[in-house]
């Protein structure tokens, strides 16, 4: 999923969109719910350059980081108490991994030598390690 403080999208609220489209999924087809999920325009062009992403688009994306096939998500939804389960542990082993990830990048980063060049904050030129001057005493 890929997702990151910045994105402001919570790993629960992927959870609810994962659920809720299983929920439509399972409607019946004159329910007008599933109507507009499954719709689209007979006609007319999008603008060029970056669009907004449609729902589908972002539900796609979250279940790839999901490993769950977007190809057949229609069909997993229909066991309801199955889908829920599967949604529900595939969440949270991304949310998981996404945490291991970010400690090891962390330590990664506290693992680098320290800078080469410091920043003399009083004459405003960064300074080489080398001539930085220890005090006299």
């Amino acid at each position: 999923m890929n997702i990151h403080w910045s994105d402001r999208v919570r790993n629960t609220e992927v959870l609810r969109q994962l659920r809720w489209a299983g929920h439509i999924s399972r409607m019946s087809d004159n329910r007008v719910a599933k109507r507009i999920f499954y719709s689209e325009l007979q006609a007319g062009k999008r603008k060029q350059g970056g669009q907004l992403l449609r729902y589908k688009d972002v539900l796609k994306r979250h279940l790839k980081h999901c490993d769950l096939e977007p190809s057949k998500w229609e069909e997993m939804t229909a066991d309801r108490p199955a889908w829920r389960h599967t949604v529900r542990s595939k969440v949270f082993e991304f949310e998981r991994k996404r945490r291991d990830q970010l400690d090891a990048k962390r330590d990664e980063l506290k693992a680098r030598p320290p800078a080469a060049i410091h920043y003399n904050y009083f004459s405003r030129v960064p300074d080489s390690v080398s001539d930085i001057r220890q005090p006299d005493g």
